[in-house]
This record gives C-alpha cells, sequence and structure tokens, in this order.
C-alpha cells in the first residue's frame, strides 16, 4: 500500500479512481479496497480527498496561485470544487483561509527583532 499512497501523492492533479489505484497496485477493486481500508483505517476516496485538501492548505499559504490554478493542481477539477470541499472540512473559503494565514504571517513578522529571520 505504501507504494500507491506514494505513487498517489505524486499523482493527485490527475484522476484517481479506485479502479487506477487498484491497476497501479495490481490487485482487484474489492481487494485493494479491503486492504487499503485495512492499512489506512479509512476509504481510497478519503485518504485522497484528505490528501487533496492538504496540498491546496499548503499551496495556499505558499504561493499567490489562484484557486482555478490551486484546483487543478490539486486534482478537484475546478475552482467550485475545491472551494466547496475547502468549506466543507475547514469551515472557510479557501481564499478567507489564504487572508488569515497571511494575517497571522504578518503579525508574526512585526514582532520579529531586526536582523532576524523567521
Amino acid at each position: 500500500m505504501a507504494e500507491v499512497q506514494e505513487w498517489a501523492l505524486s499523482h493527485l492533479d490527475e484522476s484517481l479512481t479506485v479502479d487506477r489505484l487498484a491497476d497501479q497496485a495490481r490487485m482487484s477493486r474489492r481487494s485493494f479496497v479491503r486492504h487499503f481500508q485495512q492499512s489506512t483505517g479509512t476509504t481510497p476516496a478519503r485518504w485522497i480527498l484528505e490528501h487533496r485538501l492538504q496540498e491546496a492548505r499548503a499551496l495556499l499559504e505558499t504561493t499567490d496561485w489562484g484557486i482555478d490554478s490551486i484546483a487543478g493542481k490539486c486534482g478537484f477539477g475546478s475552482s467550485v470544487t475545491l472551494r466547496q470541499r475547502f468549506a466543507a472540512a475547514f469551515a472557510i473559503s479557501p481564499s478567507a483561509y489564504r487572508r488569515q494565514f497571511a494575517d497571522q504571517r504578518g503579525s508574526i513578522a512585526d514582532t520579529t527583532p531586526k536582523g532576524h529571520q523567521i
């Protein structure tokens, strides 16, 4: 499972169906789902969604990319889907999250003594 998970993480921007993951693992769909759940404690779809959301958060924090670009890079297909999934998971929109994160970074930077880096 670790190899399939690693492969999936490097392909988050692509369609990652259970059948595709099972093919990558060289297992039947049914066997793959059973082994995946035993290994991770969750379904393949839920695992993929969680990692896509983590990637989206990281990109919102570290880039100035637009929401459309982030949605594509994370495999959401559209900015609408990213916004819906992000809000459902974190109770905040991606844009508001980015602003909030930027505000927090700004307040940290404002309190850093001169000559010191964060």
